[in-house]
C-alpha cells in the first residue's frame, strides 16, 4: 500500500513543480486572431449543454453538434443540433433564428432585425 502511494505521489510532485509560461501577450494573441479572421471558413464541434436547476439540485445534460459556416464577408450561418429526449435544432440564417422541435414537428422562427446591434 505504501509503494502505491509513493508511486502516485512522485509524478504528482514533479508535475506540480512545472511552471507554464506563455510566449505571447494577450495583445499579440488578439492581433493574430484579427489577422486570421478573414481566412475563417467554417468550424464544427461536439458540444455538451448542461442546465442546472438549483431548487432540486438537478443537472440536465444534452449532447449534440455545432456547425458554423461563413457564406460571405458579413454573412455567418450557425446550426446547433442536440440529440436525446429533448432533441432540438437551432439555426441562424441571415436575420432569423429558427428553433426546430422534432417531438411536435414545429419550427419557431424569431426575427433578429430589431436586435441587430446586439447580435
Amino acid at each position: 500500500m505504501i509503494h502505491v502511494a509513493t508511486a502516485l505521489a512522485v509524478p504528482f510532485l514533479l508535475l506540480s513543480s512545472v511552471q507554464y509560461s506563455f510566449s505571447q501577450s494577450t495583445f499579440d494573441l488578439l492581433h493574430r486572431m484579427d489577422v486570421s479572421a478573414p481566412l475563417f471558413n467554417s468550424a464544427t464541434a461536439d458540444i455538451q449543454v448542461i442546465t442546472h436547476t438549483a431548487v432540486i439540485d438537478h443537472d440536465e445534460r444534452e449532447v449534440g453538434t455545432l456547425i458554423i459556416k461563413r457564406r460571405g464577408p458579413n454573412k455567418l450561418e450557425f446550426l446547433m443540433s442536440c440529440v436525446g429526449p429533448n432533441a432540438r435544432s437551432v439555426a441562424l440564417l441571415d436575420n432569423t433564428v429558427e428553433v426546430y422541435n422534432p417531438k411536435i414537428n414545429s419550427i419557431q422562427p424569431y426575427s433578429l432585425r430589431r436586435y441587430r446591434d446586439i447580435v
